[in-house]
């Protein structure tokens, strides 16, 4: 037998498990791919903030200037309700109250020059303080009835229309602002160890193309889903030209875990 020939009984022995090692060398390649790869998680874009917007007061609406989808800015007009009593009472407390003004004065100069008592004078005063009191709870009155937004936003709900009759604390609007927006993942407990506040990372937007936005990890739950092992994960991204969408979906691409066995 030439000693570099291998018998045929052995050759056919030895080519099983040449293929064998072969198979095992294929797969080692594919599970290190895999790591590479890593794991997409599907999550979804939320708003910044989410306001429902209502009336403190009952009555007529008298007009609504905006419409769902409008930009609006934080303090901009909404809707107005009626308010004719409202500036009628405070054109008649304008009089009446010039009148006191006029009356106190002059109560005042008489006590001062000793033609008058000081009793005079401070009736003449506390009528004038009532006045203005009673003018102020009417102001007040009347700035309940001007709906303003408490945030820059979008309208996306209008849920009456001018001429309605609006009940106390009834829902009128829904404003919402993204010009920032959250994305929460719900993520393996396991993944706790490589975030932190403030880190950045790519989130790829399904319906925006290809490339990621980047986004900083703004909430870690504290507590783990004790029946799903997840943990809630909220990341904050830019958004002013308002492209993202809150409801769209989110992929965050992070490396493949282990298996516990």
């Amino acid at each position: 037998m030439n000693a570099g020939k291998l018998s045929p009984s052995l050759e056919l022995f030895l080519s099983p498990m040449k293929s064998w090692s072969g198979f095992l060398a294929l797969a080692a390649i594919g599970a290190a791919a895999t790591s590479v790869v890593g794991a997409e998680i599907e999550g979804t874009v939320l708003p910044f903030k989410s306001v429902t917007i209502s009336s403190p007061v009952e009555e007529i609406i008298a007009e609504i200037p905006v419409e769902e989808g409008d930009a609006i800015g934080e303090g901009e007009v909404l809707a107005e309700l009626r308010s004719e009593q409202e500036k009628l009472e405070l054109e008649r407390y304008d009089k009446l109250i010039e009148r006191a003004k006029f009356e106190a004065d002059a109560a005042r100069r008489l006590f001062e020059n000793g033609s008058g008592t000081e009793s005079d004078a401070i009736e003449s005063r506390t009528e004038l303080e009532r006045l203005e009191s009673e003018k102020a709870l009417v102001e007040l009155r009347l700035k309940e009835k001007i709906i303003r937004s408490p945030i820059s936003g979008i309208v996306v709900d209008k849920l009456l229309e001018a001429g309605e009759s609006v009940e106390r604390i009834e829902d009128m609007f829904e404003v919402v602002d993204i010009e920032q927006v959250f994305v929460r993942f719900y993520l393996d407990a396991r993944y706790l160890d490589t975030l932190a506040l403030n880190q950045e990372l790519p989130v790829r937007i399904e319906l925006l193309g290809a490339a990621p936005v980047t986004a900083k990890v703004d909430f870690i739950d504290s507590r783990i889903d004790p029946a799903s092992g997840l943990v809630e994960v909220k990341l904050l991204a830019k958004n002013p030209e308002r492209r993202i969408k809150a409801g769209m979906r989110a992929y965050l691409k992070l490396p493949e875990l282990e298996d516990a066995n």
